[in-house]
């Protein structure tokens, strides 16, 4: 578990391992930690790209990249 300042969530990411499923299940806290959102059975191959795609990634992310941290963003 950590805490994530993003650009669509701001809060916690929990990553646990369900045996059951040989998969992850990925929780997304509020800073009070309660649950905003959960994903369930996501593989370690697309594990990177859920959590990317409910933390960060905007349909504008260069630019908003750009425009926050004055950087040029691939």
């Amino acid at each position: 578990m950590w805490h994530v300042e993003g650009f669509l969530h701001k809060g916690w990411v929990k990553v646990l391992y369900n045996y059951a499923t040989d998969a992850f299940d990925v929780y997304f806290l509020t800073n009070q930690k309660k649950v905003v959102e959960k994903v369930e059975e996501v593989y370690l191959d697309n594990l990177v790209d859920v959590i990317d795609r409910h933390v960060e990634k905007t349909s504008d992310y260069k630019e908003r990249v750009e425009a926050e941290y004055g950087i040029t963003a691939s």
